[in-house]
C-alpha cells in the first residue's frame, strides 16, 4: 500500500505526511484521527478510543464513529477532484453500528461507490483492533466550484 499503479481513483496522489499536516485539523485533530494508508481505491484513517469519546457505559460514542467516517471519506473525496477549482462538501451520512468498541483504536477505510462530476458516494468500513467490523457508513458529498474559480 501507499503507492499507485496505472488504475487509480486519485487525481493527485495522497501524501500522508501532507494530509496529516493540512487536513487533520479542527475536529479531526481533537479526535486524534490520523490518515495512515491508501491504495488505488481507498484511504484509511485511525482514531484512538479514549475516555473523551466514550458514552456513559464506556462504549465508543456513535457520533465519534460518524465523524471518523465523514472525515476519512471527505479527505479521500478531495483527492479525487481538481482542488484548485473545486471542493467537496458532505450532504448526507448514515452509520449502521454493528458491534461495540471500548478500547484500542478504530480504523476507517473509505472506498468510492460513485465518483461523479457533481457528487460522490463513499462507503466507509470501521473496524476495531481485532479487525472486527464495528460499523458501516455511507457518505454522499457534493462537488462545488470554489468561489472565484473561472470555469
Amino acid at each position: 500500500m501507499g503507492s499507485l499503479a496505472a488504475m487509480s481513483i486519485w487525481t493527485r496522489p495522497p501524501d500522508l505526511h501532507e494530509i496529516n499536516r493540512t487536513h487533520v485539523v479542527g475536529l479531526a485533530r481533537h479526535l486524534g484521527i490520523q490518515i495512515t494508508d491508501f491504495d488505488n481505491e481507498s484511504l484509511t484513517a485511525t482514531m484512538p478510543i479514549t475516555a473523551a469519546l466514550a458514552q456513559g457505559d464506556g462504549l465508543l460514542n456513535g457520533g465519534a464513529s460518524a465523524a471518523l467516517a465523514e472525515i476519512t471519506a471527505g479527505i479521500a473525496g478531495e483527492h479525487c477532484i481538481d482542488a484548485t477549482r473545486q471542493c467537496v462538501v458532505g450532504q448526507e451520512i448514515n452509520v449502521s453500528h454493528l458491534r461495540s468498541a471500548k478500547a484500542g483504536a478504530v480504523t476507517a477505510t473509505a472506498r468510492p461507490l460513485r465518483l461523479g462530476a457533481r457528487s460522490q458516494v463513499w462507503q466507509v468500513e470501521l473496524r476495531d483492533d481485532a479487525g472486527q467490523l464495528i460499523a458501516v457508513s455511507r457518505l454522499t458529498s457534493a462537488i462545488l466550484e470554489r468561489r472565484g474559480s473561472t470555469v
